[in-house]
């Protein structure tokens, strides 16, 4: 289970560090970057399934008092906190919710694009209520949707069929309040929230295990050595902001892989507590 909070404090006065990191050779690229065109946030899971997610964010939403959001990338949906400009700030964040709920395994997720308008969005969501075969029984039941319950919904015809759904909403509160209409109704027995088809993004990830943060390249090099002797992983060292260095583990674009990794380390008994960051990128076409 990833742990709570950095193993060295970081100096709340920063200064220039004088130390000069020397990488072994075969080691891998840091997929990591802070820079001016990334936003952060935590991760809090992926779910194949809308509505268990939907559920989810309202429950985690009401437990850590923070706002949380669902992107789709037509594989899975994904449940973050609001973004930050700030590295530092999300990490704070990150070992604070960890602490609050303690069944929460948060990562840090990094979206990183040079066009803003290629960053993903959360979705919206709708409602979707019946299915007809008749394309009349369908107008029927949108008349009756708005006259029994003051609820405006539309026929989407889907491969001969006619869907009836609610317009798109951007707040999961005002979802909510259209199902609290029709609660218990005989009505509310087949509907299912369903995300807006125009807000799901092509996009993937890579991953890679902040085994921890330290203050000098000294002990961030002997953390290495150790992580090295005990669990046989090459590691790198990054400094990704003043006076902290950040032992990481090779990048992966397997979860499961990486989950392995993180069970190896916990394992040990270097006292460390790391971190799974989350790079978000948008794959090429060719793959």
């Amino acid at each position: 289970m990833i742990k709570e909070s950095p193993n060295k404090t970081i100096s709340n006065n920063p200064r220039k560090s004088k130390e000069s990191i020397r990488l072994p050779k075969n080691s891998s690229p840091s997929i990591l970057k802070i820079a001016k065109e990334c936003n952060y946030a935590v991760h809090l899971g992926d779910y194949l399934d809308m509505n268990i997610a939907f559920n989810l964010a309202v429950d985690l939403e009401s437990k850590i008092k923070k706002p949380v959001s669902i992107f789709y990338n037509n594989k899975h949906y994904s449940l973050r906190t609001t973004s930050y400009d700030s590295f530092i700030d999300v990490l704070e964040l990150r070992n604070q919710l960890s602490s609050t709920v303690r069944s929460l395994i948060p990562n840090v997720i990094h979206q990183c694009y040079e066009d803003d308008n290629a960053r993903p969005k959360p979705v919206k969501y709708l409602i979707e209520f019946h299915t007809f075969e008749n394309q009349v029984d369908g107008l029927n039941y949108t008349l009756k949707l708005l006259d029994n319950y003051d609820i405006t919904a539309y026929m989407k015809r889907v491969s001969g069929t006619y869907k009836i759904l609610t317009s798109p909403f951007i707040s999961r509160n005002q979802i909510i309040n259209e199902i609290e209409k029709i609660k218990n109704r005989d009505d509310s027995k087949n509907l299912r929230i369903r995300h807006y088809a125009e807000t799901s993004y092509h996009f993937d990830y890579k991953y890679q295990i902040q085994v921890d943060i330290l203050n000098t390249s000294s002990d961030a090099f002997d953390l290495q050595k150790q992580v090295t002797k005990t669990t046989g992983m090459n590691t790198r060292i990054e400094e990704f902001y003043e006076d902290s260095f950040s032992v990481l583990t090779e990048q992966s674009n397997d979860w499961d892989e990486i989950q392995e990794m993180l069970l190896r380390i916990n394992k040990t008994d270097l006292g460390v507590k790391p971190i799974v960051h989350v790079l978000e990128y948008t794959p090429s076409l060719k793959n």
